[in-house]
């Protein structure tokens, strides 16, 4: 079958990309959000930049390259960086990562986007 002919799959194609994207993307804020915390508070900011930058390792390392441990990574680290924002952050700030944190573990529940990793 030529490149032509075969059928798309949809999301299955794109599946590990969004997941790559997402979970970059959301490690980059968090350092961004934590080096803004630097002005005024240096251990949680530094807690905060640590955990982003684990969180785009991961990315990079195991997402990009796609690793059956990588999601699973992934996911756990999103599930770590919810209370770490809620201890870490003042009430409005903390709401962002949270929301983010929520919305990439639903994201990456769904089964097209297990699908890579499995």
């Amino acid at each position: 079958m030529s490149e032509v002919d075969k059928p798309i799959n949809g999301i299955e194609d794109v599946a590990d990309k969004i997941v790559f994207g997402v979970n970059i993307g959301y490690g980059v804020f968090l350092v961004m959000i934590a080096t803004f915390g630097l002005l005024v508070d240096v251990v949680p900011a530094l807690i905060g930049m640590a955990l982003g930058l684990i969180l785009v390792l991961i990315a990079w390392m195991f997402l990009k390259p796609i690793k059956k441990e990588g999601w699973l990574y992934a996911f756990i680290m999103n599930i770590v960086t919810i209370p770490a924002a809620y201890f870490l952050l003042p009430f409005p700030i903390y709401v962002y990562p949270m929301t983010f944190a929520v919305l990439i573990i639903i994201i990456m529940i769904l089964p097209q986007m297990r699908k890579p990793y499995t």
